[in-house]
């Protein structure tokens, strides 16, 4: 939740509207007439103004704190918004020549403001944790749907590939020896689509799988392009044994090849990093093509790119990001939150 969600709006005014309700039938009450209103205006203004900054600090700046982190930095805030309201709600009273309570009447000016801040922030975390809670139902939803697709795509699928690489083994045993570069790219493909089969029926894999099947998608680009493709790994053996959700590289190596160093003429290079960095693995795929728009990808017919954005704001609620290089290129680039992967988000 944050200042531009218009709900927390809305939830305060409610605060403030029962409170100053209550409170002005309690002192009607007790002095059957309505001159107290315009102690009231300054009172609530000043505590609507003062509470805005609160909010700013706790539901934007620290929005990062865990729940007893909160509830810590609650019990410094209290008593400072009640100070400073004091502070400020004395000064004007005095400046229009207000009249406020004094002595051990005081204690009301304590006791108010007090649960009005415990009031308010408590409702406004119990909506922030009921709008995360009602996001994470709705994710959860959208990934069992996600789950149940794709395994009913991998029976569907299962039998074609099974059937593709036996008989491509078949074809790359007959062939002679003379024959040899033929045979070794027929291998690489039943080999492709063997990977494929298995990354395809598991929910993760490591990083090293995930590389090993991008070098084997590459080399068969290689014997396509010749020289025109150079590859270049940058990858941090640390990461390798990390476990991520397959086939998230090798769309963005697809694309990277197809629309940036296929339609250029010289020597293209892709480059693919990983590292980490502030708890993320971080994924990097830079090309030296004619480089391509975001808003063309996203308009394309191609699935890939749409798949691998919709699978990293759902699986890890990342962005896929788009870099254009100088004096060309593109870098595609994502990152992994650690403690989702060490615990199999």
């Amino acid at each position: 939740m944050t200042l531009n969600n218009k709900s927390i709006w809305k939830v305060l005014m409610v605060v403030y509207l029962l409170m100053l309700i209550g409170y002005t039938i309690t002192l009607y009450t007790v002095q059957r007439n309505f001159q107290f209103l315009d102690r009231m205006l300054i009172d609530y203004t000043i505590k609507v103004v003062l509470t805005i900054p609160f909010l700013w600090l706790v539901f934007l700046k620290l929005r990062h704190l865990s729940i007893y982190g909160k509830m810590a930095l609650h019990i410094f805030l209290c008593p400072l918004y009640i100070f400073i309201w004091i502070y400020l709600y004395h000064e004007v009273c005095d400046w229009f020549g207000i009249f406020y309570l004094k002595g051990i009447a005081m204690v009301w000016d304590i006791y108010i403001p007090f649960l009005l801040y415990i009031t308010q922030f408590s409702i406004l975390h119990i909506h922030e944790y009921y709008q995360i809670y009602r996001k994470q139902l709705v994710r959860e939803n959208e990934l069992q749907k996600a789950q149940i697709q794709s395994e009913l795509s991998a029976l569907r699928a299962q039998i074609n590939p099974h059937f593709l690489y036996n008989v491509l083994n078949t074809i790359s045993a007959g062939l002679s020896p003379q024959q040899e570069e033929s045979r070794e790219l027929i291998a690489n493909l039943a080999d492709l689509f063997r990977l494929q089969l298995q990354v395809s029926q598991k929910e993760q894999i490591t990083l090293e799988e995930e590389l090993s099947f991008v070098q084997k998608y590459l080399d068969l680009e290689k014997a396509r392009f010749k020289d025109k493709i150079h590859i270049s790994f940058e990858v941090d053996i640390t990461t390798l044994q990390i476990p991520i959700s397959p086939l998230l590289i090798q769309p963005l190596v697809e694309n990277a090849i197809k629309h940036g160093i296929a339609p250029i003429l010289n020597n293209g290079v892709i480059t693919i990093k990983t590292f980490l960095k502030d708890n993320f693995l971080n994924i990097e795929v830079l090309d030296t093509g004619i480089g391509f728009v975001e808003a063309s990808i996203e308009n394309s017919n191609g699935v890939g790119i749409k798949n691998t954005k919709l699978r990293l704001e759902k699986l890890y609620g990342t962005l896929l990001e788009f870099e254009h290089l100088l004096p060309q290129g593109t870098k595609v680039y994502f990152k992994i939150p650690i403690e989702n992967i060490e615990h199999g988000k």
